[in-house]
């Protein structure tokens, strides 16, 4: 009885782990692309002056 509870409290706590790090994930994407498009801009307009 307590076994089984232990594994499913076990398995709902790798659940919120791998979404909080899925979306940590995806915040990080969206500032590196963010940043990516920032850097293309600055270039383009050193090459454009």
């Amino acid at each position: 009885m307590s076994f089984t509870k232990k594994k499913k409290i076990h398995s709902h706590n790798e659940l919120i782990t791998k979404t909080r790090n899925a979306s940590l994930f995806q915040s990080n994407f969206k500032i590196n692309k963010l940043q990516t498009q920032h850097i293309i801009r600055q270039s383009h307009e050193r090459l454009t002056k």
